[in-house]
C-alpha cells in the first residue's frame, strides 16, 4: 500500500522577525468565520512565474508570505517537481482555531483535501504547505495523512482509502509540506493541558501548476 508524499521542514522555518510579522495578522485583519470553526484573517491568491511572485495587490505581507512560498517551492523542486515548466497559482491564508474546555472535544478538523481558487473556480491544490504560527500549549492537534480517499456527496462523509494512516507531530516554526492531489488530511483534536484557551494559528500555502 502506498503512503503520501510527505516532507518535515527543519526547524525553525522562519526567523523572530519573520514569525512576527506573519502573527501580526491576527492584530491588524479582521477575521471571517468559517463553518468549521475556524477564523481566517488573510487570504490570498497570486501567481509564480519564472522564477517571479505576482500579487495582484499591495500587501505589508507580501515580503514574508514571498520568503515561505520560496522555502515551499524550493522544496518541491529538490523532490522532483519541474517549477518551472508553467505558472503555478498559489494561494495563502492563516487560520486560527480558538480553543476552550466548551469546544476542545470538536475542535478536530475532518477528512479533506485543500483546495484552491483558479480562474474564479475551486480546484483541489496539488501540493500544501502547513506552517504552525503559534507556540504548542497543548497536546493533541496532530495532522494525520492518508493516500487516497474520496468524499461521499450523497451522504455527507468521506471514505478513507485501505493505505496506512500517517499521523505527525506538528512543532511552532515548523512548516509540513505534502502532495495534497493524492492524499487527504485531518487533524485531531486539541487536548487542552488545564482550562486556559488556547489560539492554534496556521499559516497555509497551496499551489496548483496550470
Amino acid at each position: 500500500m502506498a503512503s503520501p508524499f510527505y516532507k518535515i521542514l527543519p526547524t525553525p522555518v522562519l526567523t523572530e522577525d519573520q514569525l512576527m510579522s506573519l502573527r501580526q495578522i491576527t492584530d491588524k485583519e479582521k477575521p471571517e468565520i468559517k463553518n468549521f470553526g475556524r477564523s481566517t484573517y488573510w487570504d490570498e491568491n497570486f501567481l509564480y512565474h519564472q522564477g517571479k511572485f505576482y500579487h495582484q495587490t499591495k500587501s505589508p505581507y507580501k515580503p514574508v508570505i514571498d520568503s515561505v512560498s520560496q522555502i515551499f517551492l524550493k522544496c518541491l523542486s529538490e523532490n522532483g517537481v519541474d517549477i518551472d515548466r508553467t505558472t503555478i497559482s498559489l494561494g495563502a491564508y492563516l487560520d486560527r482555531n480558538v480553543v476552550n474546555v466548551s469546544n476542545a472535544a470538536t475542535s478536530d478538523l475532518f477528512w479533506h483535501r485543500d483546495s484552491i481558487n483558479v480562474d474564479e473556480q475551486s480546484k483541489d491544490a496539488d501540493y500544501s504547505l502547513v506552517l504552525l504560527l503559534s507556540p504548542v500549549t497543548w497536546k493533541g492537534a496532530d495532522i494525520i495523512l492518508q493516500m487516497g480517499g474520496s468524499y461521499d456527496k450523497e451522504e455527507g462523509v468521506w471514505i478513507n482509502s485501505d493505505s496506512p494512516k500517517i499521523p505527525i507531530k506538528h512543532a511552532h516554526n515548523q512548516a509540513i509540506v505534502f502532495h495534497n492531489r493524492d492524499s487527504a488530511h485531518y487533524v485531531t483534536p486539541v487536548e487542552l493541558l488545564n482550562a486556559e484557551t488556547v489560539h492554534r494559528d496556521i499559516f497555509i500555502l497551496t499551489c496548483f501548476f496550470k
